[in-house]
């Protein structure tokens, strides 16, 4: 994981003792890369705007998105088993919580969860709409922070380098390629 750590705006973690008073909430699976991200920016991280004062702001957040997701009859998750690191709100004003299943080893995958909707029609004169509800993400957590990371603080000179590279490698592949569908334009 990537951290970014800006002398204005630092990336603060919680302590090994608040983290186990998570953990009697929330379960973690002890291999699970999140561990690392509360440890490191979980209660105050710069890419992702979240910012908690305390242990119990923190909670309150949690309690509120699982009570958010209790009363939706159409989900059946275990709320002990979930944390949701972000809220933000869409283009439609609908307000999207992104969460990880924290029983899972390793990388887990990022969901979102609203309890809005957005518009379906074809122009601006049609108000039909679909309810947002349980999306999962294409992503898991890291891919989802380092997405975050690049958003906010460009990709690193490394991966600049890598990607040239990949680029120069690929060449030979494309431009055969390239020029077959230029020709085939052309007849």
């Amino acid at each position: 994981m990537r951290f970014v750590n800006k002398a204005d705006n630092p990336n603060k973690g919680f302590t090994a003792n608040e983290i186990s008073i998570l953990s009697n909430r929330i379960y973690i699976h002890p291999n699970n890369v999140f561990l690392e991200f509360l440890k490191n920016a979980g209660k105050k991280s710069n890419v992702l705007d979240a910012d908690f004062k305390d242990l119990g702001e923190f909670i309150a957040f949690q309690n509120d998105f699982n009570s958010l997701l209790k009363n939706d009859l159409d989900i059946s998750l275990d709320s002990k088993a979930m944390y949701c690191f972000q809220c933000e709100q869409d283009y439609y004003k609908n307000k999207l919580y992104y969460f990880v299943k924290t029983e899972e080893s390793g990388n887990p995958k990022v969901f979102y969860y609203s309890n809005g909707s957005i518009p379906i029609g074809v122009n601006f004169r049609d108000e039909r709409t679909e309810n947002i509800g349980l999306v999962a993400l294409k992503k898991n957590f890291v891919e989802y922070l380092a997405d975050k990371t690049d958003q906010k603080f460009g990709t690193t000179i490394g991966e600049k380098i890598r990607n040239t590279i990949w680029t120069f490698l690929t060449f030979p592949v494309w431009l055969p390629i390239l020029i077959a569908l230029e020709i085939r334009k052309r007849l």
